[in-house]
């Protein structure tokens, strides 16, 4: 049985052309995470603030232990599988169908 993602014509996953201007867009993706890092904080520390005006004291700290097992959790998202195909020079179509399932 032929295999109905395959293409003859176009190889989506070919990454000969990434390679151009790469120490640029490396700087450029660096900027991007610092600043959605930073964007990251001050949503955080204003929902904080906002919750701690909002809510009772117990509610509060309710929230204050549940947010650090969220927080760890959330490590665990990927099991980092998309940095290890970041990295990974070539794919495959079943590698990223592993990866998306």
């Amino acid at each position: 049985m032929a295999n109905p993602y395959a293409s003859t014509t176009v190889d989506y996953f070919r990454t000969d052309d990434l390679h151009k201007n790469l120490g640029r867009r490396t700087a450029r993706g660096g900027m991007y995470t610092f600043a959605a890092t930073g964007f990251n904080f001050l949503v955080t520390a204003v929902s904080t603030i906002w919750l701690t005006r909002q809510l009772t004291p117990a509610d509060f700290g309710l929230y204050g232990m549940v947010l650090p097992i969220i927080n760890f959790a959330s490590m665990f998202v990927d099991l980092g599988l998309s940095r290890a195909v970041v990295q990974k020079p070539q794919i495959t179509h079943q590698q990223v169908s592993t990866l998306f399932w």
